[in-house]
């Protein structure tokens, strides 16, 4: 069974403001570049891969694999985390909801039912935007 999320790898950057396939203006809170890799919802990979298929390559993840996506994205947080200069109030915050769930340097579930899984995604997909957004304003 299909999840609400979706992983995506950027083969090609995408500026802010950038061009579809068709032309069109497409605007984003921040630019994506080459090698990244996030957790999205389904509805915004499907948008990216029909503006931009020669940029990203992806999947829609299938549930009974998203907490090993989760991890594999959790993981890149970390580096990410690590490059930064100083973390404010909202960064511990949201690290905080997400590192409760870790366990020797896994994110683990006691129980892992769809509902919780797909929390714990919610709390990942937080915590990776306030990431780009300050990993993104300083540069």
């Amino acid at each position: 069974m299909n999840s609400n999320y979706a992983y995506v790898c950027f083969t090609k950057g995408i500026s802010k403001i950038d061009l579809t396939k068709d032309g069109e203006l497409f605007r984003l809170r921040y630019p994506y570049f080459t090698g990244d890799v996030i957790l999205t919802g389904v509805s915004c990979y499907q948008r990216l891969k029909e503006d931009f298929p020669d940029r990203i390559k992806g999947n829609i993840v299938q549930q009974e694999d998203l907490m090993h996506v989760l991890n594999l994205i959790w993981n890149r947080l970390k580096r990410e985390i690590a490059t930064l200069p100083e973390l404010d109030r909202y960064m511990v915050k949201r690290l905080e909801r997400v590192r409760r769930f870790e366990i020797g340097g896994v994110l683990k579930l006691n129980d892992e039912t769809v509902d919780l899984v797909n929390d714990l995604a919610n709390r990942l997909l937080g915590l990776q935007l306030h990431v780009r957004s300050l990993t993104r304003s300083l540069s």
